[in-house]
């Protein structure tokens, strides 16, 4: 049986396709986060049927268009994973949309909004909805997928152009996701969700960079691209000027605080008005001043108020608090 010739650049084949398989895991596992924050957790499942709609609309074009993508085309992996990089800043560039049109935020996510939960009580309780919202909605969805479809066409065509080396390019495959999956536990620790997406970016232009036949002159445009990233994530980073601050049809005003992790995003606010005099979970009884508070909610839910601890000031407040009663029934419990 004769060797099977290994064809040239197949290492720099074998890297971009590891680091494009990463970038693509990473940012499915980046919109559960968003999605989560934006609508609700549930609707977080819509990463994954965005990603297999994207991995297979990338996959069914190639079967049928095969004339579009000949082997003689050799920019064309790189043109792709360029191309998954920047469909990348379109998405950060809907969240600079609602910072800039705060009323364009609630027209498209306002179907998601719950108009008496706290601690954002505004907006208007939707049924149903409307033609415009639903197009809005649909074009959001298609707009998240096109990361996925170019980044499918990329595989889907080392796959077939290098059918005969499928055993490696398929270990650098699973190789790739599985690092981004670790990767992204980091990105979301560092960065947050919205900066996330521009080093999701970056991963997806280092891809293409490895897939650049040498020598090209792509490449320039590969690391001008990469610089604009860098300096958005930068920006982002400092100013903050396209951070979360509208989701599920509500603004959310004056945060003191946020941060992200690998499962949740955590926010801070000042307590409002019609909240100081009152506390969940405070006997009828007690008839004494209300401690200073902060709201904090988890993905834009489970609403949980802070109280500030001042001593014998405060204690008759806790004593009568409902929440406090485990403690004083276990008093060897360390809390």
């Amino acid at each position: 049986m004769s060797k099977i010739a290994v064809p040239e650049r197949f290492s720099s084949l074998c890297s971009g396709i590891f680091v494009v398989c990463m970038a693509t895991l990473m940012y499915e596992l980046l919109l559960t986060r968003i999605f989560s924050v934006l609508m609700w957790y549930h609707f977080a499942s819509m990463a994954i049927s965005l990603a297999l709609f994207g991995l297979g609309a990338s996959a069914l074009l190639v079967y049928l268009r095969p004339a579009w993508f000949s082997a003689e085309k050799v920019g064309q992996l790189a043109l792709f994973a360029l191309a998954a990089g920047l469909s990348t800043l379109l998405l950060f560039s809907v969240f600079l949309l609602f910072r800039a049109d705060p009323q364009f935020g609630f027209r498209v996510l306002s179907f998601f909004h719950q108009p008496f939960y706290q601690p954002f009580q505004q907006g208007n309780v939707r049924h149903s909805l409307e033609i415009g919202q639903l197009l809005l909605l649909a074009l959001l969805y298609l707009a998240t997928a096109l990361p996925f479809f170019f980044s499918g066409l990329v595989v889907t065509l080392l796959f077939g152009r290098y059918h005969r080396h499928i055993g490696r390019l398929y270990f650098f495959d699973l190789l790739g996701a599985g690092t981004g999956c670790l990767l992204i536990i980091l990105v979301l620790k560092l960065v947050g969700g919205i900066t996330g997406l521009l080093v999701v970016g970056l991963c997806f232009v280092l891809g293409a960079f490895l897939l650049t036949p040498r020598p090209s002159k792509m490449r320039r445009l590969l690391a001008a691209v990469a610089l604009l990233l860098l300096t958005l994530g930068v920006g982002n980073q400092i100013g903050g000027f396209a951070d979360i601050h509208f989701a599920r049809g509500r603004y959310e005003p004056n945060l003191l605080w946020r941060s992200w992790n690998s499962f949740s995003r955590v926010a801070v606010y000042p307590a409002q008005a019609e909240e100081m005099g009152r506390a969940w979970g405070l006997s009828r009884n007690y008839r004494g001043p209300v401690p200073e508070q902060l709201g904090m909610v988890v993905d834009d839910t489970g609403y949980t108020t802070m109280y500030r601890w001042q001593g014998d000031e405060t204690l008759q407040f806790f004593v009568k608090m409902l929440s406090i009663l485990l403690i004083f029934c276990a008093p060897r419990l360390k809390v």
